[in-house]
């Protein structure tokens, strides 16, 4: 009798202690979603749970289940639209990426265009990646630059390149590289789209601050009801070992 008591104790704080960890995870991306909420072309993360059975060969009924997270998702959700009057800023209207070149040289893929015209004369982000258009690089630029709906840019009213948009079957799933910045996994292959752009506009962040102040609050309960339970368990398994010594 006490070894079962003692098992389903053990038993009891580990499925805490999951839902703990699972719940921190949770409140983490939430916290970085608030945080990002005023930034320009952020989109929003999302996780999402799975039951695992702590012996998957185990189909009894009594096996214990433990909550996992499967994966972060991005929401492809707008962000509104805000008129900025920079000739240098684009707002994507629907679906797409931009294509950037990131440091290390390969290609990643960004919502956020704020651009400007970096030190070698190229259009690049405000952080410094280049703009790949259709193409490559978008470069010896001087002068005034515009970027016009269908993606044309113009320096000084001569036609010089045209920005191209991008997309994947399931850009939910793109790997985030810092807060603005995607990558494709499982070897999902970028297409092309046709998307109107909004000149001399910004895309900002598609974060509902409201909606995410409500799921950090519950997120929270949540992990707080973990650690009591883990608490409980706790003391439960002190008060067994004292009446076995005893």
């Amino acid at each position: 009798m006490i070894r079962g008591l003692a098992e389903g104790v053990s038993d009891g704080l580990f499925v805490a202690a999951a839902g703990a960890v699972a719940r921190q995870h949770e409140l983490d991306v939430i916290s970085n979603n608030l945080a990002n909420v005023s930034t320009d072309g952020f989109r929003e993360l999302r996780v999402s749970f799975e039951s695992v059975l702590a012996d998957p060969y185990n189909t009894e009924t009594n096996s214990q289940v433990y909550v996992a997270p499967v994966h972060t998702a991005t929401s492809q959700n707008m962000g509104p639209i805000h008129q900025t009057g920079s000739d240098l800023d684009v707002a994507i209207d629907g679906k797409g990426y931009f294509a950037v070149q990131s440091g290390n040289g390969e290609t990643a893929y960004t919502r956020s265009g704020r651009f400007k015209v970096n030190d070698e004369g190229s259009l690049a982000t405000s952080s410094g990646q280049v703009i790949q258009g259709s193409n490559g690089p978008i470069k010896n630029l001087e002068g005034r630059v515009r970027i016009e709906k269908d993606g044309k840019v113009y320096n000084n009213d001569k036609e010089v390149g045209k920005i191209t948009l991008y997309d994947f079957d399931r850009p939910e799933l793109l790997e985030r590289e810092g807060s603005l910045m995607f990558r494709p996994l499982d070897k999902q292959e970028a297409r092309e789209v046709e998307t109107k752009l909004v000149p001399g506009a910004l895309e900002g962040s598609n974060v509902n601050a409201v909606m995410a102040m409500v799921e950090l609050v519950r997120v929270h309960r949540s992990f707080e009801s973990s650690k009591k339970a883990i608490d409980t368990y706790r003391e439960m398994d002190r008060r067994l070992q004292q009446n076995v010594v005893g």
